[in-house]
């Protein structure tokens, strides 16, 4: 094998492992980011079903009562 070709196959393999260096760096921020936006998915959901997310209408029924009427509501 000629001393070219053998330095041209190196080179590829440099720039083959240098890319898949670069997408397991991707993989981990993908993941990174899956699991950051599961943890504000459920905080964002335990301040919505604890009336926190937005400002309460004082005049407004806790959601315990309005789920209550609705599961009362399919049972009729």
């Amino acid at each position: 094998m000629s001393d070219r070709l053998l330095a041209e196959q190196l080179q590829i393999i440099s720039e083959i492992e240098r890319r898949l260096s670069i997408a397991d760096e991707i993989e981990q921020q993908i993941n990174t980011n899956l699991k950051r936006a599961e943890r504000m998915r459920q905080s964002i959901l335990k301040k919505a079903f604890s009336g926190r997310l937005v400002p309460q209408d004082p005049d407004d029924e806790p959601a315990g009562v309005l789920l209550e009427k609705i599961k009362q509501g399919q049972s009729a």
